[in-house]
């Protein structure tokens, strides 16, 4: 190999590692405004989830109110129809039938509070997967960095590796 062809082939392999760089550069910041962007979708996605638990719940309580007032509506009818029969409603059969009515309306209210529940805590669960996802893009946008550094390594071994053959070559 001529002497002039030694120095050339070392300047276009650092020329070649700067191109590489500024292109891992140029890669990593768009990843890393990707991954800003995805996580602030995430974060909104978060809080439209834990919208839903807070009206899941509020929903929830407006069906259980609803549960409890039908229950006693019916058991005043009870009570009406019983009494309108001649029928003693202050106690035995009535006075039982009247407090079931309001036992059963107070445990579809239960179960309805319940349901609510298991659907906020859904939402819920689904907003702390949206942080998570959140965190973890931010994480991965900042981490492009290592990839800058081992394009810049790789090619400064390789310009290293030439300037070395190049030594030996003169030694000759």
């Amino acid at each position: 190999m001529g002497a002039a062809a030694v120095p050339i082939g070392i300047a276009l392999t650092a020329l070649s590692t700067g191109v590489a760089v500024y292109s891992s550069v140029q890669t990593a910041e768009a990843q890393k405004q990707q991954a800003a962007y995805q996580a602030s979708v995430n974060k909104n996605n978060s809080i439209i989830a834990q919208r839903a638990a807070d009206d899941a719940r509020i929903r929830g309580e407006e069906e259980v109110r609803k549960a409890r007032k039908q229950a006693a509506a019916l058991a005043s009818r009870q009570r009406v129809a019983l009494a309108g029969a001649g029928i003693d409603v202050a106690g035995g059969s009535a006075l039982d039938l009247m407090e079931d009515t309001i036992s059963m309306g107070e445990a579809d209210a239960l179960t309805i509070r319940g349901n609510a529940e298991r659907e906020a805590l859904g939402f819920e669960a689904q907003s702390a997967g949206f942080v998570n996802a959140a965190a973890f893009n931010l994480a991965s946008g900042n981490s492009s960095g290592l990839a800058i550094a081992g394009t810049a390594l790789t090619g400064a071994s390789s310009v290293g590796t030439r300037k070395n053959e190049s030594s030996k070559e003169r030694d000759r």
